[in-house]
């Protein structure tokens, strides 16, 4: 039977429509399973030896921690449908934020912002409401916007640490309009409520792998180039494989789009886009105590030091012994990253010692992820400083029928995995809509 052309141009295929999806991390078997479940064919590819992509649980002991996305928050509705379609409970691991700044420690309530803070903030937040005004500030780094305002120091300090934690980086490169709005948000700095998935995160990815089809999902498949020429379109990997499709939706983080070959070549500004994004240095250090000498389930500081962020990663899983995580980002992360397993322990337990007393370096096991020397991911996600948040609306626009999902491609919830889900979710109403596919 002969194909139909849409109204844009497009071959509409009359048999089982053909999708290959570049990456099986989270958005990539998100958009599998929502497609495959509307009936299309679909053929996964992914450069790694596993599935998950930045979602990956590991064993340290006889407990399960996260290495990469961990929380679920109470507004991601799109997360917790699908835990609750396939069975995946979801447990309360609300944390009790507390501060350590230059050697003092500041227990959970202890804290609050000022009042010339909370003025600076919410002139801010007017002011975004004003097209020009917005898009000065979005020229404007928050600690710049800050410094202006003069704002006291402990409260800078103490909002970047809290901001370092949700973007990966310095408040000095993130946009005022990006860091504004949380800083109103997170005023109460222990409200924060976050969910775990029962079993792990990966339970999830291997949920959706299973609906997909393993023999739809092909590992150690690296891209190499996505040609099309008239109505064919072709993704060539390395190995001298070849997939070919109606559509293609690429899930690849940004630095890794980048280096595909695309024939035709992608709009200038849209490369630029995708070759300038930068991303978040992390790097998580999980520590296998044999005793909880933190007593409180819901520990969490935010330290000045090399650490980061410190925090009971085990509050779900009861047991004597448990496991602390340290969230180091920035320069701290490269530190983090570049110390031996000993000297990156040590590190933590050193700057817990205000809060503790002297901590027991004995521990049985220690895991270390750094997402910004991973080759497959260049980063732990997306962040749009002031330089890139033109970049924005550029990274989800369709290359001919190659659409673009991930969550770089959206612009709320981004760098959760709600946002990987949710940039799926619009990736396939746009085959749809806009391909007609």
């Amino acid at each position: 039977m002969l194909d139909e052309k849409s109204s844009e141009g497009y071959i509409i295929p009359m048999g089982k429509p053909r999708v290959v999806i570049l990456g099986a991390g989270l958005a990539g078997l998100a958009c599998a399973d929502l497609l495959s479940r509307r009936g299309y064919d679909v053929t996964v590819v992914e450069a790694r030896g596993r599935i998950g992509g930045r979602v990956m649980t590991e064993r340290l002991g006889p407990y399960l921690v996260e290495m990469g996305g961990e929380w679920i928050g109470t507004e991601h509705r799109r997360m917790q449908s699908l835990c609750r379609r396939f069975g995946i409970p979801l447990r309360d691991h609300r944390l009790r934020k507390s501060l350590l700044l230059e050697g003092s420690w500041h227990a959970p309530g202890t804290w609050a912002p000022s009042r010339k803070l909370l003025t600076c903030v919410d002139a801010g937040l007017r002011g975004m409401r004003s097209p020009g005004r917005r898009r000065a500030l979005e020229q404007m780094d928050a600690w710049t916007y800050l410094a202006h305002c003069g704002v006291r120091r402990a409260d800078e300090q103490a909002l970047e640490l809290f901001m370092r934690a949700q973007f990966g980086e310095s408040m000095r490169g993130i946009s005022a309009t990006e860091v504004l709005p949380l800083s109103r948000k997170g005023e109460d700095i222990d409200s924060t409520d976050v969910y775990w998935m029962e079993g792990g995160n990966t339970r999830l990815i291997e949920a959706l792998a299973d609906t997909v089809g393993r023999d739809r999902i092909f590992l150690r498949h690296t891209v190499d180039a996505v040609v099309q020429i008239g109505t064919s379109l072709t993704v060539l990997v390395r190995n001298g494989r070849a997939f070919k499709g109606d559509a293609v939706i690429c899930t690849l983080p940004a630095p890794q789009v980048a280096k595909l070959h695309w024939r035709p070549s992608l709009r200038t500004f849209q490369a630029e886009a995708f070759y300038g994004l930068p991303y978040a240095r992390v790097t998580k250090t999980a520590i296998h105590f044999p005793k909880r000498f933190w007593k409180d389930a819901a520990f969490d500081v935010f330290t000045d030091t090399v650490a980061g962020q410190i925090y009971h990663a085990t509050q779900c899983q009861p047991g004597r012994d448990g496991v602390l995580t340290s969230y180091a980002t920035g320069p701290e992360a490269v530190r983090m990253a570049n110390a031996t397993l000993p000297e990156a322990a040590s590190s933590i337990c050193h700057a817990l010692r205000p809060v503790f007393g002297p901590v027991n370096t004995r521990r049985t096991a220690v895991r270390r992820k750094a997402w910004h020397t991973d080759p497959f991911a260049g980063g732990a996600y997306a962040v749009f400083g002031t330089r890139s948040t033109e970049y924005e609306h550029e990274l989800g626009i369709p290359h001919g029928k190659v659409l673009f999902a991930g969550e770089h491609t959206v612009t709320r919830n981004q760098g959760y995995m709600e946002g990987a889900v949710e940039s799926a979710r619009h990736a396939v109403r746009l085959l749809k809509n806009r391909l007609r596919i």
